[in-house]
């Protein structure tokens, strides 16, 4: 895909926003707003919060959200609150996604929705289809390496100082568009 300018980021982003509105009117933007919002105030997640941002990711997604909520579930709260508060202390990348995958039931792509709800200026969510988009890799799931080449590629194409998360968010739109109008 080629690269999009500023105000083109900006339009896709906004679009992204109001479709995931009308199309997950529970989770999207719902979820990720509350999230975001609630660790500025506060430096961990509970179980709920992250079993909120896994329904997030699995959305439509058949049975994959109730057999990681129970993984989740299998570990005391504090547990969940002490992982997700050592992670978002760590400044690498990589250590902060090692970190979150220590939670049952996170594997790499919730642990990079955690990581942009909670800093979204540094990080985006990240999955096979942003893979695909602008690493060119197909079908290719989240990992530790290609995630970080995810987010260099992203800060490359960021000509306005954006936030990593709305930047993802337009290219992941412009996706979407060329997706619906192939079919």
């Amino acid at each position: 895909m080629s690269r999009l300018t500023p105000d083109e980021i900006e339009q896709l982003a906004e679009a992204f926003d109001e479709y995931h509105h009308e199309e997950y009117p529970e989770t999207h933007p719902s979820v990720e707003n509350r999230l975001t919002n609630l660790l500025t105030k506060q430096d961990h997640l509970t179980t709920s919060d992250v079993a909120d941002a896994m329904e997030w990711k699995l959305e439509g997604q058949g049975g994959r959200f109730e057999r990681y909520k129970s993984k989740l579930e299998s570990v005391p709260p504090e547990y969940v609150e002490l992982i997700t508060e050592a992670a978002f202390m760590l400044d690498d990348t990589r250590q902060q996604m090692k970190t979150l995958y220590a939670i049952p039931g996170v594997g790499y792509a919730t642990a990079t929705v955690l990581m942009a709800f909670n800093n979204p200026v540094d990080y985006a969510v990240g999955d096979r289809y942003i893979n695909e988009v602008i690493l060119g890799l197909e079908d290719t799931q989240v990992t530790l390496s290609n995630y970080e080449d995810l987010l260099s590629e992203l800060r490359k194409r960021n000509l306005s100082g954006l936030d990593l998360r709305t930047v993802e968010k337009a290219y992941y739109q412009a996706h979407l568009q060329r997706t619906n109008q192939g079919q």
